[in-house]
């Protein structure tokens, strides 16, 4: 957890926030259901959230390409 103090000398608040928070969901997680848990569902469970992020962001920007198009013709 010493990782977020050097992290928030450069990073933004926001950014060392869910950093953070993923660190004690881990830690918790690990407590809770055992570390055999947290790498074989929560580390697939997390990698989908962040494609699922890509892909709605690459999604969202088209969108507002096409949209954009609409109103210049």
């Amino acid at each position: 957890m010493g990782i977020q103090v050097g992290l928030g000398f450069y990073l933004p608040f926001s950014i060392v926030l869910t950093y953070t928070m993923g660190a004690v969901a881990r830690e918790l997680t690990d407590w809770l259901r055992g570390r055999r848990f947290s790498e074989e569902v929560g580390i697939p469970v997390a990698a989908g959230l962040i494609v699922g992020e890509g892909v709605v962001g690459v999604g969202f920007a088209l969108y507002m390409i096409v949209s954009g198009m609409k109103d210049v013709t």
